[in-house]
């Protein structure tokens, strides 16, 4: 006698939504007749760096990054700035960077790169043109629609930003740009145009700033007559972070998703509207469509790529990286045919300046890539020339922010100095209120947490931290203080505030200078809080009485040749602040001057 037993399986109803066989509008349609409501006017804002899910119907996050010049999510592959691939003029390699950072993007688990910057550079000083190609429309719409490309035939979304006429950092979140409507569509539109029209970028972002009077993000020209209408772009507009200021002209003037967060578009903001007839059902309709669009378009329903995290900095990325710097070195002048150096007669060379054993490989903000075992231009020349040149190094000169954290030899818990560190206070909120959620002894404030939780129980943003305790002054003169972070700081010593920068940014420095007497005991309180993003915290300083420029003119009399890596840093050419001025920092002109003389 035989016995079968079997499972009973029920049949699943599928969906059209949910069938890849049916075209991409069919299933938009279908998925928006699905969701109530309250989903829909949920979905208009987003978490942080994704959009929300849906789990009753099975719709995923959009997992967002930074970009322009590699995945700002942990350390990943940096690639070179916008300002160097246009300098190529090769469309070729710029569409190589874009798959490469596509490629690196699913690797991390995400969906989405924030990228590309496509503003013009309108102001020689504008704090984030390395980010973009320039100040010429036509380059910088070709260099725009070969990035897209590359990075959308990767099934990864792409976003071009900062529509439009985002070109200072200066007052960036309330100036309002007034422009002709001719310089707009011939100088600051070209490359968003392209982006749309030729290379069917899947999002864009809208930028801080006003134009014309309306904020971008409720700007009826900008968004309605232009992006939408005119260009026909069907993909989403999302708001730049914190970009939005209203609900009822935001909506109607069709921004389609408030980022971080839905402070002005939610449930709540919105059903009065909704009641009254001020805001139609359709009008939500449309910005969900535009959402759903975009997923079902990279195949978000249908299997996405699983993160495959080897892709990360591999050696093929490596390549694509060092390819697209070598095409975008620019040669100025080579008097006397000094390049390429003869090894066979030059036999010491001094390496001079403050970029040369520092690998530079962005500016600051929102692109600033952690990189992997980056190569500075000191260590390339050693690998390269190996014992057949003795090198000789000394910086000349420290950029501000380049100091390396105070080291835990000077810190005590308290005035006793019997325990070395700070005690460490973490919340579990970016205000610092309540009972801490973990204390504990630091060592020192040197801290890279990027996307994690800072400890474990932590939450992963909106955080702060709270360093008390005292330092001890090794030597008597001027100090030098920085923090670096992403997002604010506050430094206090004996009670006075030293440094106050209690706002949001990406990762950015801020110096003070204080005179303190060797041995005396200080006390130190470091406060730090992350809203969103990265999380990123230094304590630093630079000691006094270093003599750099004597050292760079000693060892530059020493040698044969002399090779100074001048200019600036992520310090100096970040987001949130434009440049004071155009001069080289902290007298390396001078120096140049010097050691010319040598």
């Amino acid at each position: 006698m035989f016995f079968f037993s079997a499972s009973v399986v029920l049949p699943q109803t599928t969906y059209p939504y949910q069938n890849s066989q049916n075209s991409v509008e069919v299933r938009v349609q279908d998925l928006l007749g699905r969701l109530t409501l309250e989903e829909k006017l949920d979905l208009l804002g987003g978490t942080g760096f994704a959009t929300k899910p849906v789990k009753r119907l099975g719709i995923p996050e959009l997992k967002m990054t930074d970009g322009p010049l590699g995945v700002r999510w942990g350390p990943s592959t940096a690639l070179p700035a916008g300002i160097a691939l246009a300098s190529s003029w090769d469309p070729k390699i710029v569409e190589k960077v874009g798959q490469a950072i596509a490629q690196e993007v699913k690797g991390k688990g995400r969906h989405v790169i924030l990228a590309p910057c496509v503003n013009i550079a309108r102001i020689p000083q504008g704090g984030r043109n390395f980010e973009s190609f320039g100040e010429d429309p036509y380059l910088c719409s070709r260099m725009t629609v070969s990035y897209i490309q590359g990075v959308q035939q990767e099934k990864v979304v792409a976003t071009v930003k900062h529509y439009a006429a985002n070109n200072q950092e200066y007052q960036r979140d309330f100036v309002d740009v007034l422009v002709s409507e001719r310089a707009l569509n011939e100088i600051y539109f070209p490359a968003f145009k392209a982006a749309v029209t030729e290379a069917g970028v899947l999002a864009v972002m809208s930028a801080y700033n006003k134009v014309n009077g309306p904020y971008c993000s409720e700007n009826p020209y900008l968004l309605d007559e232009k992006l939408k209408s005119e260009w026909d772009f069907q993909g989403l507009v999302m708001s730049d972070w914190g970009a939005v200021h209203s609900t009822i002209p935001t909506v109607q003037n069709r921004l389609d998703l408030e980022m971080p967060s839905g402070q002005y578009l939610n449930p709540s903001t919105l059903r009065e509207a909704l009641v009254n007839g001020t805001v139609q059902e359709s009008h939500i309709d449309e910005k969900i469509k535009r959402i759903l669009r975009v997923m079902f378009t990279i195949g978000f329903f249908d299997g996405y790529f699983p993160a495959d995290s080897t892709v990360i900095n591999s050696a093929a990325h490596r390549q694509v990286a060092l390819e697209a710097a070598r095409a975008g070195i620019v040669l100025l002048k080579n008097e006397g045919n000094i390049l390429p150096i003869d090894q066979k007669k030059i036999k010491t060379i001094a390496v001079i300046g403050p970029n040369a054993a520092i690998a530079r490989t962005g500016g600051g903000g929102s692109s600033q890539v952690t990189p992997i075992d980056p190569v500075s231009p000191l260590q390339g020349l050693k690998n390269r020339l190996g014992d057949q040149v003795q090198i000789l190094y000394a910086p000349g000169i420290r950029l501000d922010g380049d100091e390396s954290a105070i080291e835990p030899a000077y810190f005590y818990t308290d005035a006793n100095m019997k325990q070395p560190g700070l005690q460490a206070e973490y919340y579990d909120n970016k205000d610092l209120q309540g009972e801490p959620k973990i204390k504990k002894i630091d060592p020192q404030i040197d801290f890279r947490w990027h996307g994690d939780a800072p400890e474990p129980g932590m939450p992963v943003d909106n955080f702060s931290v709270r360093w008390n305790g005292v330092i001890k002054a090794p030597q008597s003169g001027k100090y030098i203080f920085t923090s670096a972070s992403d997002d604010g700081t506050r430094l206090y010593l004996n009670d006075q505030l030293l440094i106050d920068d209690w706002n949001d940014h990406a990762v950015e420095a801020r110096t003070a200078a204080i005179t303190l007497e060797k041995g005396t005991i200080y006390s130190l309180k470091f406060e730090y809080y992350e809203h969103g993003g990265d999380a990123v915290i230094l304590l630093g300083w630079q000691l006094p009485g270093e003599d750099l420029e004597k050292q760079a003119v000693e060892i530059a009399r020493k040698a044969e040749r002399v090779i100074f890596f001048a200019g600036t840093s992520a310090n100096y050419e970040t987001e949130g602040r434009d440049r004071d001025d155009l001069i080289l920092p902290n007298g390396q002109e001078v120096l140049i001057q010097k050691l010319s003389r040598v």
